[in-house]
């Protein structure tokens, strides 16, 4: 009699499972960047993946989905990064500095996959709404908090004016925003780290002479 096969621990399997969807992940968002949303496939992927087709549908169940997984998980990673940036700075000013220091490396490193995400968004209107779009605005709202907790802490210490402190978290997030859709869709292969200093002026002192 052949002995039984031991059985795998789920916790193991659990593990394979994630590091497998991980690597899957790596592979679609260079598919994505090289073809486009619309040119790649879910065959390429499995090819590319050296995965079997039936795998990778096991693990996500549509091309449409595994885009917008790839784009939840971005944010994840950014709100993280940038909720450690702001644990590691003292509070105030400098905690503020660091969070955008953070979100500006972090747009640096994945610049080429926030390109295809703004260039094929407009076809994706009623998904993003309802699908996708609730998850990333969870995420964008935490930043928002976060933002004005560190403003409350900035008024606090007398750094910033007494401002209502979402108000100014907002502020502050679209200040960024613009930078970064400017860099992003422009031409202009300046690094956004080379604009820091203008935008840290604005933040901290503004316009006025």
């Amino acid at each position: 009699m052949a002995p039984a096969t031991p059985s795998v621990p789920p916790a193991r399997r659990a593990r394979a499972r994630a590091t497998r969807r991980a690597e899957l992940l790596a592979v679609a968002e260079r598919l994505f960047q090289e073809k486009g949303y619309h040119g790649a496939t879910m065959a390429e992927l499995a090819r590319l993946a050296e995965l079997p087709l039936a795998t990778i549908y096991a693990l996500i169940p549509s091309k449409e989905r595994l885009y917008f997984t790839l784009i939840e998980e971005r944010a994840a990673e950014l709100f993280a990064a940038t909720a450690a940036a702001a644990a590691a700075a003292p509070p105030g000013l400098a905690r503020l500095v660091a969070v955008v220091h953070e979100v500006v490396a972090y747009f640096e490193r994945h610049r080429a996959f926030f390109q295809l995400y703004i260039s094929s968004r407009s076809g994706f209107e009623w998904t993003v709404k309802d699908d996708l779009g609730e998850q990333v605005n969870r995420i964008y709202n935490r930043h928002i908090d976060l933002l004005e907790a560190i403003v409350g802490e900035a008024i606090a210490v007398g750094e910033v004016k007494p401002l209502p402190a979402q108000e100014v978290a907002h502020a502050v997030a679209g200040l960024v925003n613009a930078f970064l859709f400017q860099w992003i869709v422009g031409p202009n292969a300046r690094p956004l780290s080379a604009q820091l200093p203008v935008l840290e002026e604005l933040l901290l002192h503004g316009v006025a002479r």
